[in-house]
């Protein structure tokens, strides 16, 4: 309730399955932070007026609209790049069936959206001249999840990554930020890049900046500063008029 911005927020083994009652641990975080007027209905309507001013579809944020767990991902579509959050956990597997569902269900739900952004930039109607260059519409794609890719999940990792390859997606334009292992680590799942971020307020926050690449192969597109330092500057939202502001932390 007191954070300056909207926030989107993953469920991890801690909050859910690693409980001695998942599924009165499910209920809890459920009620907090899906269905608690302050920190679903609300943070969800902020980012939409940010980002759907324009009415375009592709410009709010996504959620599911179904019964179970899988209504904590997320999706929205930004400048040019692609944030998706989905309810991928470690831990114990506390229901097996209920694990294979989610992690289905999460890559059709990546797929359903994928097509949707890509579709609605086929169908604008205007047609480029000759010689004009093909518009990239989502130039980088960031996946948010709590889970390190394992074992136990990799029929979810092993789907996204065939998903996004199948859509065009090279790895410099992809990356995986997850929690779990509780401290920082910069690693690849076979051919996923991915990060492991510090547990809570160990770390400063972690800055992302997504640059417009040259089309050299050797270009970096996603980058990021691990240590903002205490009192710099970074851009939210006002809660007031929905504009960019800059905050100190």
């Amino acid at each position: 309730d007191k954070s300056h911005a909207p926030f989107l927020i993953l469920p991890g083994d801690n909050d859910w399955n690693d409980c001695p009652n998942p599924d009165v641990a499910w209920y809890n975080w459920q009620s907090q932070f899906i269905t608690h007027p302050t920190t679903s209905v609300q943070q969800t309507q902020k980012w939409n007026r940010v980002f759907s001013s324009s009415g375009d579809s592709k410009k709010r944020v996504h959620r599911p609209n179904t019964p179970d767990a899988t209504n904590a991902n997320f999706c929205v579509m930004h400048k040019g790049v692609l944030f998706v959050g989905v309810n991928v956990v470690g831990g114990t597997i506390h229901d097996a069936a209920e694990w294979e569902h989610r992690h289905e269900f999460n890559l059709q739900w990546m797929k359903y959206y994928l097509d949707l952004i890509l579709n609605a930039n086929d169908t604008d109607g205007e047609e480029k001249k000759e010689g004009e260059q093909e518009e990239q519409i989502i130039r980088a794609v960031i996946i948010f999840g709590h889970a390190f890719p394992k074992k136990t999940n990799k029929d979810f990792f092993i789907g996204m990554i065939k998903l996004l390859h199948s859509y065009g997606f090279n790895n410099r334009q992809v990356l995986y930020v997850h929690g779990d292992g509780h401290y920082w680590m910069e690693h690849t799942w076979r051919s996923l890049p991915c990060i492991q971020v510090d547990m809570g307020k160990r770390a400063p926050l972690l800055k992302f900046n997504i640059k417009v690449g040259s089309g050299d192969a050797k270009d970096e597109i996603i980058v990021y500063d691990r240590r903002l330092d205490e009192g710099e500057p970074y851009h939210i939202i006002d809660n007031d008029d929905y504009v960019y502001h800059e905050h100190n932390y």
